[in-house]
């Protein structure tokens, strides 16, 4: 479960890492770039630590795992609506310009 765990984040970062520059564009577009890098470092330096308060309080790791997954399911679905709504704010933008 963690092999395939790791190869769909893996397969989804290309995607994430492209969203930034899709909507800004220069220095906006870099800082957005180092904000997501920021916030990833602090999540990716702070989880472990909240993961084993989680487990020392209910004594399994089934309930850090559901927020992992209900926090993964949440960014999922995030993605879809940016897109569509980055999707609909293009034909928007060309129909203007027609």
């Amino acid at each position: 479960m963690i092999t395939v765990t790791a190869c769909s984040i893996f397969s989804a970062l290309p995607n994430f890492w492209r969203l930034p520059t899709q909507f800004l564009t220069g220095a906006s577009a870099a800082a957005a770039i180092a904000l997501i890098n920021t916030i990833g470092n602090v999540a990716g330096f702070s989880a472990g630590y909240i993961t084993g308060a989680v487990r020392g309080v209910t004594g399994t790791y089934v309930l850090p795992m559901l927020i992992v997954g209900g926090l993964m399911l949440l960014s999922a679905i995030l993605m879809v609506l940016l897109s569509r709504s980055g999707q609909e704010s293009q034909a928007a933008s060309a129909t203007q310009e027609h």
